[in-house]
């Protein structure tokens, strides 16, 4: 066929196809732009769906799906427009008009001014209209842009507002923002969700605070910030709190449920056991978040001049997002709208690893009444998944919206003094001061930080796995005398390698693989090099198995029973206990000698030794080195070149989302 009789769709689609098969666009984007070039032609689009809008639109879809699988929520037409498309830097994006005319325009794409549809048709629609296209479209169609029935807020309002229900279509485009259908309403149902918590204050007796707020800040001017924290939320029904490492969050977090639990009426008022205490949950994203933030409370609670009645209402648990709403393999949960969560105040730590979705859900599932308390550092990484929800919150109260008057943003390090190495390169990063931060690094062995800092600006992947054998040696001592599991754990918890990528010369596949193999070859373990299990190997768990309540995250060690001498996987429980599983039970498991910064949210280390690569990468950024940098508690080492340095302290994560301006 003569290119010039292709429409322009089909020659839209011959473009995407040819990246998708050189690796540069997923697979699911390429089906979902042609689900949708589909829909246009039998939906009766203008031009039979064959003309330069519909080409728009294909793009739109393909962009869309390629962005939500780096994180974003939406595709910002208005910030891409007239830029290198990511997917394919040599061809600029449309212009910002005419690309929002042809989505506009097309069937496959509501507008969120307008959207209303009659019950959840989504599959049937979009199945329909894809019968000519191959059948790996489906999986996506069905999984990807299910939508739920219409839903009333249990506060009273109806979710989406404006009588706008469920959306019979794949994509919505709000404003200069395009969606899928399913993102654009999990946005909209958190906005409209933590608008109406705080449309509905708690009351407060002010002389109790006031007498709560003297008894457990005093007057020290260190502490002012957590005073100040602490009285905002204990008015507010949504509370968020950021800061960074050391700055106070969980003492705050403990004075803040002492001051709610003397405000309970019916509760420990003043310290006397008058009634029911309220019911507080402590949860988190991950097993090991759960297990810090349980261990921190329990020691802020005990430093804290409370009454007896007051710190027993303040629990000593913490467990994980996913146990507490029940998550099930097939997507469904035992808590939801129609049947709430148990409880009066519910605290999330780590909270910058909550995805959109999974905040969709936990608001839907947290009853009309009760307070939420969400901690977190607002310049760490964002969740995995989509979303960048907690440094969201925190830019829209910060700006002045509806969830200032729960808003504290926490400063003042108390474990990282002003001259404390740790500390003054995490402000260098933070800052996007790469200057400072290479400075600081090149004078550290001749100042006071050369125990905390240090600095291989000429690496090589070789250096970081001996530099790794060394780090892990008391470890590697603790498996050889036969330590415990418990000590085990102790000890892996003291040092871990870092890394931005997972494959490639400089990523934690091969630094895994090479550090195995070096175990092996020197038989430090004991163990051979045809042996996949030995005493002492830490696995993370890939995927999650709910039968045996393990999830993609926690972290084993390999060690004897020792009652029957058989070689175990040991996992620290929630409560701090340890259950071991037989090796081939494990659902997938990857070696965890190094891990991806990602995977390291959430846990903390003495010391740290951090691969950057030595090419630019768009995944090294300056979110990622401070997350890294602020894992720990003692000592860093970076390997990382000069200019990777300064180019990471350049570049920022942008996720597209428009929750930030619908609070």
């Amino acid at each position: 066929m003569n290119a010039s009789t292709v429409s322009a769709p089909r020659r839209e689609l011959a473009r995407l196809e040819t990246l998708c098969r050189q690796g540069a666009l997923e697979p699911v984007g390429f089906h979902f732009a042609r689900a949708v070039a589909a829909w246009g032609r039998e939906r009766g689009m203008a031009g039979g769906g064959e003309d330069e809008d519909a080409a728009l639109a294909v793009l739109a879809a393909a962009l869309l799906c390629h962005l939500a699988g780096a994180g974003h929520v939406c595709v910002d037409l208005a910030l891409l427009a007239g830029r290198p498309l990511p997917f394919d830097p040599a061809r600029l994006a449309p212009a910002l008009e005419p690309w929002r005319r042809a989505l506009a325009a097309h069937p496959a794409c509501g507008k969120a001014a307008a959207v209303s549809a009659p019950p959840s048709r989504i599959r049937e629609t979009l199945t329909k209209s894809v019968r000519t296209e191959p059948v790996e479209v489906r999986p996506f169609v069905n999984q990807g842009l299910r939508q739920a029935q219409p839903e009333r807020n249990p506060l009273g309002q109806t979710f989406l507002g404006g009588g706008a229900h469920v959306v019979d279509r794949p994509m919505v485009l709000d404003g200069h923002r395009l969606y899928l259908a399913r993102h654009w309403h999990h946005e909209l149902r958190v906005a409209a969700d933590l608008a109406a918590r705080m449309r509905h204050a708690p009351a407060v007796d002010a002389a109790v605070l006031e007498a709560g707020l003297a008894r457990i800040f005093g007057d020290a001017e260190a502490s002012r910030g957590q005073r100040e924290a602490a009285a905002q939320a204990t008015r507010s029904a949504v509370t968020v709190i950021s800061g960074g490492p050391g700055t106070g969050k969980t003492t705050t977090l403990a004075a803040l449920l002492a001051l709610i639990v003397e405000q309970w009426p019916d509760g420990a008022a003043g310290g006397t056991a008058g009634g029911a205490a309220p019911r507080i949950q402590l949860a988190a994203p991950t097993g090991k978040a759960a297990a810090r933030m349980q261990e921190a409370v329990r020691q802020a609670r005990a430093r804290l001049p409370l009454a007896p009645a007051v710190a027993a209402a303040i629990p000593e648990r913490a467990g994980t997002l996913h146990r507490l709403l029940g998550l099930r393999p097939d997507g469904g949960s035992r808590h939801h709208a129609g049947h709430p969560l148990p409880l009066d105040v519910l605290v999330v730590d780590e909270a910058s690893m909550v995805d959109l979705t999974l905040m969709q859900r936990l608001l839907a599932a947290l009853p009309p009444g009760a307070r939420l308390v969400l901690l977190g550092d607002r310049d760490q990484l964002a969740s995995v998944e989509a979303g960048a929800v907690f440094a969201d919150l925190c830019l829209s109260a910060a700006a002045g919206g509806v969830l200032a008057p729960g808003f504290a943003q926490l400063s003042h390090s108390f474990r990282f003094g002003d001259e404390a190495g740790i500390g003054r390169l995490a402000r260098c990063l933070r800052d996007g001061d790469g200057a400072g931060a290479v400075a600081l690094l090149q004078a550290a062995d001749r100042e006071s930080v050369a125990e905390e800092l240090q600095w291989q600006s000429a690496p090589d992947p070789a250096g970081v796995v001996a530099a790794a054998l060394a780090g892990y040696e008391p470890y590697l001592e603790a498996v050889r005398a036969g330590a415990s599991a418990q000590e085990l754990h102790r000890r892996f918890a003291a040092f871990r390698l870092l890394a931005a990528h997972r494959r490639g010369p400089w990523g934690v596949e091969r630094f895994n693989a090479a550090i195995e193999r070096a175990l092996a070859q020197t038989q430090s373990l004991g163990h051979g090099a045809r042996q996949p299990w030995y005493a002492g190997r830490p696995v993370m768990v890939a995927a999650n198995d709910y039968a045996l309540g393990l999830f993609n995250g926690d972290i084993g060690i390999a060690a004897p029973d020792p009652q029957s001498g058989e070689l175990r996987v040991w996992f620290e429980g929630e409560a701090g206990d340890l259950r071991a599983v037989a090796p081939q039970r494990l659902p997938a498991c990857d070696p965890a000698w190094a891990l991806t910064v990602h995977k390291s949210q959430g846990s903390e280390f003495d010391a740290v030794l951090l691969a950057l690569p030595d090419q630019p990468s768009p995944l090294v950024t300056r979110e990622l080195v401070y997350t890294a940098v602020t894992r720990a508690k003692r000592s860093v080492r970076l390997w990382a070149g000069e200019a990777a340095l300064r180019e990471a302290c350049r570049k920022r994560i942008e996720r597209y989302s428009g929750l930030a301006g619908k609070i």
